[in-house]
């Protein structure tokens, strides 16, 4: 029909949340709310969206937000940001979308940021800590034949080793 006019939708990452049946808040663009930072909508939303803790907002080149999850030797403990953070030293995390990274268990190590997995020490190395940045030399009168270990052995009676680090 001639003159009949229909609801327009509010825009991308705006909302009008009510019951719809005061017109005052649906006569005019205005009344549409932009969402928060972190948050987003499609078109015509009652409510806004965010990403939940483990991902990120990411925008597409048609401006149409999503959450995608942190990638491996990544994290993000908060709701509704926009980046990921690396894994501290110390640290690592190889799934992919998590809120958090695992600290090194005792016998590993990890030196850098935003890694997927912690290193093991080497032979005449030790680590008996977790989150830790490196390992230690194996003193004299010690050994470690093994990677990834968290102590040194004793040489038995009627032997010695006089070689810090010895393998």
């Amino acid at each position: 029909e001639i003159g009949m006019t229909i609801c327009k939708n509010c825009a991308l990452n705006t909302f009008l949340l009510d019951d719809g049946e005061d017109v005052e808040t649906h006569d005019r663009i205005s009344d549409c709310l932009n969402c928060r930072t972190g948050k987003f909508s499609p078109v015509g939303s009652r409510y806004c969206d965010g990403c939940q803790a483990g991902t990120r907002l990411s925008v597409s080149t048609l401006k149409v937000s999503k959450c995608d999850p942190c990638r491996a030797g990544k994290f993000q403990a908060d709701a509704d940001q926009k980046l990921c953070s690396d894994c501290p030293k110390g640290y690592s995390q190889n799934v992919i979308g998590q809120p958090y990274c695992l600290p090194c268990v005792p016998g590993n190590y990890q030196d850098e940021n935003g890694t997927d997995i912690c290193k093991k020490c080497g032979a005449g190395k030790f680590q008996e800590t977790s989150a830790t940045i490196s390992c230690i030399n194996c003193k004299r009168g010690m050994y470690q034949r093994k990677k990834g270990e968290s102590l040194c052995l004793v040489c038995i009676p009627g032997k010695y080793q006089n070689i810090a680090g010895a393998k």
